[in-house]
């Protein structure tokens, strides 16, 4: 009959263990970081999504807008239209023209 003997050995270095707890101090750290840089990074992408979407919203709008004025010249031109009456559509058209543009200028970012 062969009997099994189990043998432990332990290595105990002087400053062993302070080494490993700053290691692992220095891991936790570092840890910590990643996970604040994740958190701005996820914030920032919301962000982009959220630009994206409005983007997407304006320019649905002036599909709209443009498909609106397209109808109403038609129905003005079918119904016989007066000068004046055009002159208030292209005014109409002016006015949301002005709009339009001023809004692109204040969202739009500048870089150096």
């Amino acid at each position: 009959m062969v009997e099994s003997i189990r043998v432990d050995v332990y290595h105990h270095f002087g400053d062993g263990d302070a080494k490993l707890d700053r290691l692992i101090a220095s891991v936790d750290a570092l840890t910590v970081q990643i996970k604040q840089q994740e958190t701005k990074i996820m914030a920032t992408f919301q962000d982009l999504i959220a630009a994206v979407e409005n983007e997407t919203t304006v320019e649905q709008g002036v599909v709209v807008l443009l498909q609106r004025l397209s109808t109403e010249l038609t129905t003005a031109i079918a119904v016989g239209a007066t000068p004046a009456s055009l002159q208030a559509i292209v005014d109409q058209i002016n006015a949301n023209a002005n709009l339009l543009a001023g809004a692109v200028v204040a969202n739009t970012p500048t870089y150096p």
